[in-house]
């Protein structure tokens, strides 16, 4: 059988994949490449065949005359022409062919639209540092820069200043001018971000005379500033910068697309982020606003997220940046506390924690303002807020947490939960543990009250040391023996609420009392689904708890009480 009746037969029985393996197994293909070109104008399937096997041999003859053959299918042309393209390491000839595909009025729309969109793909044109831009020149003499898609498929892969010239060539100044729906449009934010910021500085020129239209702007571009930020977090802080600095100071707010990612920006822009704080932060101390889309006067943001990568050096320069320069120091320290710790107290992870003490206690409070000092500024304004932000500190909490007491003793009008969730905050003794059971005593009859107060005892003891924490539990789980399903319950969701610190250290010397815990509850009369899950849940938690412990022998036995909770 001859290898042209095999190719035949195989069309028969066999794919057209079974076709192509055949055409590329054979030594020489010369024959079958005769045949397939006497077909190609009458067989698309033939036709397909010859342009893989012309791709295969790399031969450039072939592709280059499908290509220029108007009698074959634009799709089957184009894919030549793209093949043949590939194959190209001259860029004068790539230009020359280009040019004359687009200004041949033979040619399809189509086949012109696929060359332009195929060319950054060829290698010896990303390498150079001309070609786009000289293609861009040259056809735009001749036609308007959005024809065949000429702007999206060239500028975007020219450097900076070409780009500009190109941009000045074609009269776009501003980004408004750019329909949105446009391939260009998508080409620009994709590869060229720092360009459509330029433009977007354009269009706010002549927007700073009516704050209502400066906003619907901002409202109106609002997922493209949120990208933009993404990409370009440094050139997006500079351009805040710029925006802000440009209002008046009482209308002066974080910017929103600053805020979605404000995480990035202090990790990419630690600088940038510092100086932008300090033009919004420095109008009204105590407080820091950010834009919204449904008030105009802005909404107070509750804490910094600060990444990982955010120095100590960062930190202690931010925080004499609103303590000094922005005048915080006078009444405001405690909210300055809050914005500089909060996100660090939230993530109860042990290594932020060391830290954070590091540049804020040691540094900051020991070093720089003196302990003593600091403290007058916080017994202004304090608050039970700053005892659950100042928790990790017992040199601050103590001091505070008495303040605070007094003050409450002071008042007639005082709950059992008050006095409790002060008392959390107190170090950890006989004379504060027998207080917790006094208020037992006093206050256990309702359940609800008796829900917050197991837990708020058990912080207390968190914040000492593991003894406490062995006795407390040690006591609750007497308790328990007696006690609601909701009560315990309540008690075991809020276990996922401490520390890392009660996780990895304390909880392994607990293993028992907590399983114990857990089988009062599981076995109770009143044990319903929610009751499983709950148990689940919290093994879930500590197999995830257990990754962040470097002791790997700790770890290990973590992670086996884990799993015999949800296996259980």
């Amino acid at each position: 059988m001859s290898l042209i009746e095999k190719y035949e037969l195989l069309k028969y029985e066999g794919s057209s994949t079974d076709r192509l393996n055949y055409i590329l197994s054979l030594v020489d293909k010369r024959e079958i490449e005769i045949y397939l070109k006497s077909l190609s104008i009458k067989s698309y399937n033939d036709l397909q065949m010859l342009i893989f096997l012309s791709k295969s041999t790399k031969n450039q003859t072939n592709l280059f005359e499908i290509f220029k053959n108007n009698s074959l299918p634009i799709r089957q042309r184009a894919d030549a022409g793209k093949a043949w393209l590939r194959l190209q390491h001259d860029e004068k000839q790539v230009h020359q062919f280009v040019v004359e595909t687009i200004t041949d009025s033979t040619i399809p729309r189509f086949i012109k639209h696929q060359i332009l969109k195929y060319l950054h793909n060829i290698h010896c044109l990303k390498i150079s540092s001309s070609f786009f831009y000289d293609l861009a020149c040259h056809l735009t003499k001749l036609y308007h820069h959005d024809e065949f898609n000429i702007d999206a498929h060239t500028l975007p892969f020219c450097s900076s200043n070409q780009i500009m010239k190109l941009l000045s060539q074609w009269s776009l100044t501003r980004y408004s001018q750019i329909h949105f729906s446009s391939s260009f449009h998508s080409k620009l934010i994709r590869y060229q971000p720092l360009i459509v910021i330029h433009l977007i500085k354009g269009d706010l020129i002549d927007k700073y005379t009516n704050n209502d239209i400066l906003l619907k702007y901002y409202r109106d571009n609002k997922e493209l500033f949120e990208l933009l930020a993404r990409k370009e977090p440094k050139a997006m802080c500079h351009f805040a910068i710029e925006h802000v600095h440009r209002l008046e100071k009482h209308k002066r707010l974080l910017p929103a697309y600053i805020v979605s990612e404000v995480k990035r920006m202090f990790d990419k822009a630690p600088d940038e982020m510092i100086q932008l704080i300090t033009l919004v932060a420095s109008h009204q101390p105590g407080i820091i606003k950010y834009e919204t889309s449904w008030d105009s006067s802005g909404i107070e943001l509750s804490t910094f997220l600060f990444p990982r990568s955010f120095s100590i050096e960062n930190s202690i320069r931010l925080f004499f940046t609103l303590y000094d320069t922005c005048n915080w120091s006078l009444n405001d320290t405690n909210h300055l506390v809050s914005y500089m710790l909060g996100n660090d107290v939230i993530s109860h992870k042990m290594s932020a924690l060391r830290q954070q003490r590091r540049w804020f206690f040691d540094i900051v409070v020991e070093k720089r303002i003196g302990k003593e000092e600091f403290l007058r500024k916080l017994l202004r304004n304090a608050t039970e807020t700053d005892l659950c932000i100042l928790n990790d500190y017992p040199e601050l909490r103590n001091p505070l947490t008495r303040y605070l007491v007094e003050q409450l003793n002071q008042s007639e009008l005082i709950s059992p939960e008050q006095r409790a969730s002060l008392l959390r905050y107190e170090f950890m003794n006989s004379e504060i543990f027998n207080q917790f059971l006094s208020l037992f005593q006093q206050y256990g009859s309702d359940a609800n009250t008796r829900k917050r107060m197991y837990s708020l005892f058990l912080q207390c003891a968190v914040s000492a040391d593991q003894k406490s924490v062995n006795n407390v539990l040690q006591w609750i789980k007497k308790r328990f023996i007696n006690e609601q399903l909701s009560v315990i319950e309540y008690f075991l969701r809020n276990l996922s609420q401490y520390n890392d610190q009660f996780h990895l250290e304390y909880l392994p010397d607990n293993f028992n009392t907590i399983e114990e815990i857990m089988d009062i509850a599981f076995n109770h009369l009143q044990k319903t689904p929610t009751t499983v899950e709950t148990i689940l849940a919290y093994g879930f938690l500590l197999l995830v708890q257990a990754e962040h412990d470097q002791n790997k022998e700790k770890q290990k036995k973590i992670q086996e009480f884990a799993s015999k909770i949800i296996k259980r």
